[in-house]
C-alpha cells in the first residue's frame, strides 16, 4: 500500500518521529498526496495520512540508512540463529555466513514458511519480488557488530535519494490539483512496470523455514496469519473521465508527520497527484459470490485463513455485508513516474481470469489491464504473550521480536514495534535499563501493552479507540510527551529536543498571553463567544476553553478590539457613546461591522489567517515555511512592515510552532479530567460480575468485534472482559453502565473470591 498514517496509525507515526525515527521524515519527502482524517472531529480522533511516492520513500529511506554512522547493512537471507546458553549470539545466513552479535532483533515479516496464494494456486514465498533490480550489499563474514537486525528478504539499496528529493519537475499548485495521468516517459518505467497483464511464471521471495523451525525448537507457540494486495493496474486503461470518478484532491494546506517540518507549508516531493474514488456494483459482486470455490485453501481458520478484520478483502466485505450494493474503490496512483495505480478495496486472492472480471466490473475500470495480480499470503506468527514488554523473547535471552512476526498489520505498527525493540537491544548491550512506555503515555505503550498482555488472534490494527487516555495521547503533542525521554536515552538528537524546548517555551509564553488579555464581556458577546453582555471581563484563556471557539478568530477579536481601543477612549472623554461593534459569524474571518453596517476596520482579514506571508527575522518573507514569531535570541518580532502597518504576526497572541498544542490544551482539560475519573472508574470495578446471559448485541455502544469476542469467551468478570484482545476501555465503561442500570440499588456486583 502506497499509504502511510490515518488513524490510530498517524498517532504512531508522530510517535516514531518523536523518538527520533526515520518514518515520518522519509514519509513527508516523499508525500505526493495529504490528508487528515477525522478533521471534523476532535484533535485527540484526528489521523494525519499521506500517500507516499514509493521510488521517492525508497530512495529517501535507503540513502537515510546509509547515512547512519556505525551502521552496516548487508542483504542476506538468515537461516538460522545462534543460541548459547540460552541467549541469542548471533545468526547463520543461507550463504553459510556466521554474523555474531550481542543482541539480535528479528523482523521475519511474512516470510516464516510463507506461502503465496493465487486462486488454488501455492507458491512457497514471503512476497512477489520487487519490480527493480539492486546491487546487493558487500557482504563481510567476519562482522560482528553489537546488535544485528535480522529481516529475511528486505530491500536492498537500488538508488539515491535524500530527506529533500530534488525535483524532476518543479512543484506547481496548478498541477497539484490536476487530475492524475500516467507519465508518458517509459524510459522513467521499469521493464516489469511495462509489461501488461502477465501471464508468465511469478518471481518470488523464498520464505524463511529454517528459522520457523529454529523458533518452533524454541517451544515458542506459533499459529498462521495471512494479509493481501490488490491486484496493480496499468493507469494508461483506466477511464479517467469517466463521470463515475470523484477526484479526491490532495489538501491544500499539507499536515506533515515530523515534527522537523512543523513550520513547513509546502511538499517537498515534485508536485501532488489526485486521487479518485469508484465504488463496486452488483456485477462485481455476483462474479465474487459465483466464484468463492475457487479461493485459496489456507491452513489457518478451518481452512478461510486468519486475516485483518479492518481491512478486509472483497470476497470477506460481500459476504459480511449482503445487503450493500456497492464498496468504495479508491485509485492511488503508486507515484510521479509510474503508471502503477493501487486500488485499494478490492484485494482478493482469486485466479487471474476471475480478477480481469472483478475489475473491468467497476466503473472506470472497464477497460483496465492487470499488471500484476491480487494475492494473499499466508505466514507463521509468534504468540506475542511469549515476550516480556521489551519485546524480548522470555525463552531467549537478547532475541527481540517485532512487527508482523508477532501479529500486527501495518508499517506504523511494525515501525514502532521496530524502534521499541531496538532500542531495548541496544539498553541491554550497553547494560542500560530497558525502555518502557506505559498506556498513559505512548500509544507505542497502548501496542506493546495489548500484544503482550493479551495476544492477538488476528493481525492486530492500531485504533485511537484501544487507549483509554487518547485524549492526552493525541499526535499533535507527541514530541512533548516523548522526545525529552528520548534524548534522555540517546535516540533523540540534541537539536530535536532543543526544538521542543522552544515548543515549550512558545507555550508558555502563549498561555501567559491569553491568559492576561482580558476584555470586556459585552466585546465577547459581540462577537458571538458568549451570550451575556453584562458580565466581568474574561480572559481570552477562558474564551478559547470554549468548544465552539477558535484560535485563529479570537485574535481577530482581540486585535479588532485593541486597534479601536484609543477611539472608544476619546469617545468616552467627549461624553459619547462608543461605537459597538456586532460580528457577522458568516463573515471571512469573523470581520468586525458595526451597526451601520459600515466597516469599523480596514485591515486585510486574509493576512488574520495566513503565515505564509509572514516576515522572517531578518525582513524577507518565508520561503514555505511559518514565522517562528520570535527572534533567535528569544525577542518579539517587532511586527511591523517596511510601511508600518502591523504585520500579521504582531496580531498572533500565540506563535505558529505552539498554536495547534495550546488551543487543544486548553479546550481538552476539562474532559481529559473527566477521562481520567471513567479510567478510575472501569479500574475500580475490574472484580465486577458479568453474567453469564447477558445479550451483548442489544448493549448500545459496542462494535461488531466487541460483541463477538464476548458472546463467544462469555467472560465471568470485568476484569475477564478487559484481557480480551479487541475489547476497548470505552467497551468495558458500557458494561459497568450495564451493570449500574440493571442493579436494585445502582451499585456493581463484585466478585468476591477475586
Amino acid at each position: 500500500n502506497p499509504s502511510i498514517g490515518g488513524v490510530g496509525k498517524g498517532h504512531l507515526v508522530r510517535e516514531i518521529d518523536a523518538m527520533g525515527g526515520l518514518m515520518g521524515e522519509v514519509a513527508d519527502a516523499s508525500a505526493i498526496h495529504f490528508r487528515l482524517l477525522n478533521r471534523s472531529k476532535g484533535p485527540a480522533v484526528r489521523g494525519p495520512r499521506v500517500q507516499a511516492d514509493r521510488q521517492l520513500y525508497r530512495m529517501t529511506m535507503q540513502k537515510a540508512i546509509r547515512g547512519i554512522e556505525r551502521l552496516q547493512v548487508m542483504e542476506a537471507a538468515v537461516e538460522d540463529l545462534i543460541i548459547e546458553n540460552g541467549t541469542a549470539v548471533g545468526v547463520r545466513t543461507a550463504a553459510g555466513e556466521t554474523l555474531r552479535g550481542r543482541a539480535v532483533v528479528l523482523t521475519a515479516g511474512t516470510f516464516l514458511r510463507g506461502t503465496i496464494l493465487i486462486g488454488r494456486t501455492r507458491i512457497p514465498a514471503g512476497r512477489l519480488a520487487r519490480a527493480v533490480s539492486r546491487p546487493r550489499a558487500s557482504s563481510d563474514a567476519s562482522l560482528s557488530p553489537d546488535v544485528l537486525c535480522a529481516e529475511p528478504g528486505r530491500s536492498g539499496a537500488d538508488g539515491s535519494g535524500n530527506m529533500s528529493p530534488v525535483p524532476s519537475v518543479a512543484y506547481s499548485a496548478a498541477r497539484a490539483w490536476a487530475p492524475w495521468r500516467p507519465p508518458t516517459n517509459s524510459s522513467a518505467l521499469s521493464a516489469r512496470e511495462n509489461d501488461s497483464e502477465s501471464n508468465g511464471p511469478l518471481e518470488a521471495e523464498e520464505p524463511s523455514v529454517g528459522l520457523a523451525l529454529t523458533l518452533e525448537k524454541l517451544g515458542l507457540p506459533m499459529e498462521r496469519l495471512k494479509t493481501g494486495t490488490p491486484p496493480r493496474l496499468d493507469g494508461r486503461t483506466i477511464d479517467w473521465d469517466n463521470s463515475a470518478l470523484n477526484l479526491q484532491p490532495s489538501e491544500e494546506q499539507p499536515v506533515f508527520f515530523s515534527f522537523n517540518n512543523a513550520l513547513r507549508l509546502t511538499p517537498q516531493a515534485p508536485a501532488l497527484v489526485t486521487c479518485s474514488r469508484t465504488h463496486t456494483t452488483r456485477e462485481t459482486h455476483s462474479i465474487v459470490q459465483q466464484n468463492l470455490h475457487v479461493l485459496p485453501e489456507y491452513d489457518g481458520g478451518d481452512g478461510t485463513g486468519i486475516g485483518p478484520r479492518y481491512c478486509p478483502s472483497l470476497n470477506a466485505k460481500v459476504d459480511r455485508f449482503p445487503e450493500r450494493d456497492s464498496h468504495v474503490v479508491w485509485l492511488e496512483p503508486e507515484g510521479l513516474n509510474t503508471h502503477l495505480v493501487y486500488p485499494n478495496g478490492i484485494s482478493g486472492a482469486f485466479p487471474p481470469e476471475v480478477q480481469r472480471l472483478i475489475v473491468r466490473s467497476i466503473p472506470g475500470l472497464e477497460s483496465a489491464q492487470i499488471v500484476r495480480p491480487a494475492y494473499d499470503v499466508e505466514y507463521e506468527f509468534i504468540d506475542p504473550r511469549s515476550l516480556h514488554h521489551t519485546l524480548e523473547l522470555r525463552a531467549c535471552a537478547h532475541l527481540y521480536l517485532a512487527g508482523q512476526v508477532i501479529g500486527t498489520t501495518g508499517y506504523e505498527e511494525a515501525g514502532a514495534l521496530g524502534l521499541i525493540a531496538g532500542l531495548n537491544a541496544a539498553l541491554a548491550v550497553l547494560g542500560q535499563p530497558p525502555f518502557i512506555l506505559s498506556r498513559s503515555e505512548a500509544y507505542m505503550g497502548v501496542l506493546v501493552d495489548d500484544l503482550v498482555r493479551k495476544g492477538t488472534l488476528e493481525p492486530y490494527r492500531m485504533f485511537t479507540s484501544r487507549a483509554e487516555h487518547r485524549l492526552l495521547l493525541r499526535a499533535d503533542n507527541a514530541d512533548e510527551r516523548l522526545t525529552e525521554q528520548a534524548f534522555a536515552i540517546g535516540a533523540a538528537t540534541a537539536g530535536r529536543f532543543e526544538r521542543l524546548q522552544r515548543k515549550r517555551e512558545a507555550l508558555q509564553r502563549g498561555h501567559a498571553e491569553l491568559a492576561a488579555c482580558r476584555l470586556p464581556a459585552a466585546i465577547w458577546a459581540a462577537a458571538g463567544f458568549i451570550s451575556k453582555s453584562d458580565g466581568p471581563p474574561r480572559s481570552a484563556a477562558e474564551i478559547l476553553s470554549m468548544p465552539s471557539a477558535s484560535l485563529d478568530r479570537l485574535e481577530e477579536v482581540v486585535f479588532a478590539y485593541r486597534t479601536q481601543a484609543p477611539q472608544q477612549q476619546r469617545d468616552s472623554e467627549a461624553g459619547q457613546q462608543p461605537t459597538v461593534q456586532r460580528f457577522d459569524a458568516m463573515s471571512p474571518c469573523g470581520a468586525p461591522r458595526t451597526e451601520s453596517e459600515s466597516e469599523v476596520l480596514s485591515f486585510d482579514t486574509e493576512d488574520c489567517s495566513s503565515t505564509a506571508a509572514l516576515p522572517r527575522n531578518d525582513g524577507q518573507r518565508n520561503d514555505g515555511r511559518r514565522n517562528e514569531w520570535q527572534t533567535s535570541d528569544g525577542q518579539k518580532n517587532a511586527g511591523q512592515t517596511s510601511a508600518g502597518q502591523t504585520s500579521g504576526a504582531e496580531r498572533q497572541l500565540v506563535e505558529p510552532v505552539a498554536r495547534e498544542a495550546l488551543e487543544v490544551s486548553l479546550k481538552y482539560a476539562d474532559y481529559i479530567r473527566r477521562q481520567e475519573a471513567d479510567v478510575k472508574s472501569a479500574k475500580r470495578h475490574e472484580a465486577a460480575q458479568l453474567p453469564l446471559n447477558i445479550e451483548y448485541s442489544s448493549l448500545p455502544g459496542l462494535s461488531n468485534e466487541e460483541v463477538e469476542k464476548l458472546s463467544t469467551a462469555r467472560p465471568r468478570t470485568l476484569r475477564e472482559a478487559a484481557a480480551i484482545s479487541g475489547v476497548t476501555p470505552n467497551c468495558l465503561l458500557s458494561l459497568v453502565a450495564h451493570l449500574r442500570h440493571n442493579s436494585s440499588n445502582g451499585k456493581v456486583r463484585q466478585d468476591s473470591s477475586k
